[in-house]
């Protein structure tokens, strides 16, 4: 009889809402970044700038970007990602195949500061160490567009890049 009263406990906890493995859709580390999820795309002067986000095996966004010029001819690629590691949300870039670069959530700004369940327009991930950028912005805007930009100091610098993106596919 024991026994099964420390079972049906066990399941309590583990299965009911606020158990340790169900989480509800509003308490999900990373539901806010799944407005990213689709391809955007920017075409300026014949150079095409896409990046597509989709939702990964364990919540995290997996991403990938890629620069063409005119003629198609592959400029840049970028792998992608947001999770969560530790207590850290955590953006992260690998550049041409070269070893990743993490830059850490530091601001999420909402759409109505008074009602937190409105959405995410804005987010800042910060690396002060890394050579540039040392701060990645995501800005949601009006009309499906993705404005991003990466900026800090380069070459001694302030150097700021800028994307704006449409969503081409959801």
């Amino acid at each position: 009889m024991k026994t099964t009263f420390m079972f049906i406990v066990l399941i309590a906890v583990l299965l009911l809402p606020g158990g340790l493995w169900l989480e509800s859709e509003d308490t999900k580390p990373l539901k806010q970044f799944e407005t990213l999820v689709g391809e955007w795309e920017n075409v300026s002067n014949g150079t095409t700038y896409t990046e597509t986000w989709k939702l990964g095996p364990c919540g995290n966004l997996e991403g990938s970007a890629s620069v063409k010029d005119p003629q198609g001819k592959l400029l840049l690629t970028e792998t992608l990602e947001i999770r969560e590691i530790g207590p850290h949300t955590v953006y992260i870039a690998c550049v041409n195949n070269s070893p990743p670069v993490l830059f850490t959530l530091k601001e999420v700004t909402l759409k109505d500061e008074d009602n937190p369940h409105a959405g995410v327009v804005q987010w800042i991930f910060e690396n002060p160490e890394h050579d540039f950028p040392q701060r990645i912005v995501y800005r949601l805007e009006p009309g499906d567009i993705l404005y991003a930009y990466v900026e800090g100091i380069q070459k001694g610098a302030f150097t700021k890049e800028e994307f704006r993106l449409k969503r081409k596919l959801p």
